[in-house]
């Protein structure tokens, strides 16, 4: 039976210059997850965007990420 327990916490903070009515802003966030049976993970991430101009918009973000293994794929059920 398919029975673990994953709760996970998540944080986020956004930072713009000049108080938010800039054309630039970093989001930064993690997000930690903790298996009952694979562990603890942290998954960070971060963002910027510009807005260089009027209806230009540009975004570039980077992050990692990890899941733990599931029996839930078509695999599982062709080998019983």
């Amino acid at each position: 039976a398919y029975a673990f327990a994953a709760p996970a916490l998540f944080a986020q903070h956004t930072w713009t210059p000049g108080g938010g009515a800039g054309r630039f802003g970093v989001t930064s966030s993690a997000r930690l997850d903790a298996h009952s049976r694979y562990g603890a993970a942290l998954s960070p991430r971060v963002s910027a965007v510009a807005r260089p101009g009027a209806g230009l918009t540009a975004r570039a973000s980077a992050g990692a990420g990890t899941y733990a293994p599931t029996p839930f794929v078509e695999e599982a059920e062709e080998v019983g």
